[in-house]
Formats: structure tokens, sequence, C-alpha cells
């Protein structure tokens, strides 16, 4: 906010007005790189001891890394692929350029009441850990419940921006001065934006959970099947009626649901897959004792009841060996 007010009293308000947006974006990046690195470096890094610095390798870094820079990378790439798709499948110049002004309204408008739950990714990772004593900062439950609730206030305040009659207008008349028959398009998009919190707090939590088990990997399928899902939509919707700016909406909501789902069913799959490993490794354990006790009581006999034990002793003995081998 202070790059942009102190943008606007330069000549580039009159010579080239699309360079303060983005040179206040850039701003507002490297202000917060140099705080994130300042704080690292004052207050986390004196704190990490060697060991745990010499137990981080770099395939290790890399494997955790980069499915979430996959996902990353698609998520931030859907929105202009939606303004592209739509553009192309309006039917005329003029309704081209009016769905991408709604687009271009709509997107930090309904990204407000849920933008934020897209930190809930990192409570796990902080608070889940293990303290001196070998408990958990704070309780899977607790994180549970407070996700829960944040998601309650999200759609909330959702509901009340987006559903109350004639408020939506009135915040984009009166607040960012958009035109009324613009702000009147915007309406139904910015009601569709009110379920987005539920499938970006589904994303979060389980991306926390994960990483805090360093299982990102899991994340890997959902990034392409999003943006297969919202291409796919983006296409199919016009057939169904939708037109406008309300067809790259309920695209991107689809792609969001979509990535959220199977991300839940990744998970939930490798779980079970993990569970009947642990299975077959304990019937195989149980197995194996019981041969060992059926040899041992076989054993026993042979040396309470034959003259010979001595030769039948060293021979199972033998055969011990082999099946504990």
């Amino acid at each position: 906010m202070l790059s942009v007010g102190i943008l606007l009293h330069t000549p580039l308000l009159c010579t080239n007005v699309i360079a303060i947006p983005i040179l206040a974006l850039y701003a507002g990046v490297l202000v917060r790189c140099t705080i994130s690195l300042a704080v690292f470096f004052r207050l986390v890094f004196p704190r990490l001891s060697r060991k745990q610095v010499a137990h981080v390798s770099i395939l290790k870094l890399i494997k955790f890394v980069w499915p979430l820079m996959l996902v990353l990378g698609i998520q931030r790439i859907s929105r202009p692929v939606v303004n592209l798709l739509v553009a192309r499948t309006s039917h005329s110049q003029c309704e081209s350029a009016e769905s991408l002004a709604v687009l271009t309204t709509t997107y930090p408008v309904g990204h407000l009441p849920y933008g934020w739950l897209n930190q809930l990714r990192t409570i796990s990772p902080a608070f889940r850990q293990v303290n001196q004593k070998g408990r958990r900062l704070v309780s899977g439950r607790f994180i549970g419940i407070f996700s829960v609730c944040c998601l309650v206030f999200s759609l909330s305040v959702a509901s009340l921006l987006f559903w109350t009659p004639g408020l939506s207008i009135s915040i984009l008349t009166n607040v960012l001065n958009i035109p009324e028959d613009l702000a009147r398009l915007c309406v139904d998009p910015l009601k569709v934006f009110t379920f987005f919190g539920i499938t970006v707090t589904t994303r979060a939590s389980i991306s926390g959970w994960l990483a805090l088990h360093k299982r990102t990997r899991l994340l890997t399928p959902s990034g392409p099947i999003r943006m297969a899902a919202l291409v796919a939509m983006l296409f199919l919707l016009p057939h169904l009626g939708l037109q406008g700016a309300m067809i790259g909406v309920v695209a991107l909501f689809t792609g969001f649901a979509v990535e959220a789902v199977v991300v839940v069913l990744v998970v939930l799959a490798a779980n079970l897959w993990k569970h009947l490993q642990q299975r077959r490794r304990k019937e195989q354990q149980l197995q194996q004792d019981v041969e060992l006790h059926e040899t041992t009581t076989t054993l026993s006999n042979v040396i309470a009841n034959d003259s010979n034990g001595g030769v039948h002793l060293r021979a199972l003995t033998s055969t011990i060996k082999e099946s504990t081998a």
C-alpha cells in the first residue's frame, strides 16, 4: 500500500499507469523476502544444530520441495488459463472484454474471504512438532477444530458479503468505483466464490499434514488433474448454457474441488496400502513364530524320547537356522 501511494505521485500516473501495480507487486515481494530472510538468520538459524543441518541432504530437500513447487506452479497458471480460454470462447470482442473485466474484478474481491485459509497448511508443521519430552506441542484434534472454525468464519463473511441483496453491488460501486452495469455482472460469480473456502481448507489441512510427515510426493497427482479438469470444464460449460465470466469462475471452482478430492483419495489410498503392508508383515512374522514354535516342540519331543537325540538335535538345529534365515 505504501509503494502504491508513492508511485501515484510519480510521472508514471500520466505516462504508464500499468507500471504502477507491477512495480508495487515487486516491491511487496522484495519486502516480504527481506523480512523472511532477516527473521530466519536472526532467530531460526542460530538454533539449528549441526546434526540437524547435516541430516538434511540436497536430494531429500528436492524430493520434499518439488511436489509443492509443481502444485503451486499449476495453481498460479490456472487463472491466466481461465482468462485465455474464456476470451477465446466468447462470441464477440465486446463480450470477451466484458468477461475479462468481470473476471479481473471478481478475482481479488472473491479471494478476500478465503485467501488466508491457504496458510492453514503451515499450522501442522509449526505446532505439531515433538518437544523434548516426546509430546506434540499441539494435538491434531485441536488443529482440526481450529481449521473448522476458520472455515466457518470464512463462509460467514463470504455469505454476508456476496449473498446479502445489494451489498456486493454497493461495495463494488462505492469502494472500487466500478460502473453499476459491470458490478451487476459480478454478483453471480461472487456468489460462487463463497464455496471456495471449503476446498481450500481441505487442501491446506492435508498439505500441512503431509508436510509434517514428509510425504509431499502424494500431492503430485493433484496438480495435473486439477489443470485437466479446469480445461475440460472450460470447453464443456458453454455447451451447458453458461456464458461469460461464469464459465471461468465455475471452471476454476471445479478445478479447486477436483484437486481437493484427489488429495483426499490419494492420502486415503496411501494409508490403506501402508496398513495392508503392515498387516502382511505381521502375518508373515506370526507365521514364522508359529513355525519356530512347532520346530522347538518337535525338538523337545525328540530329545525326550529318542536315544539318538544328539544326532537329531544337530539336524533340527540346522533346520531352525534355515527357517529363520
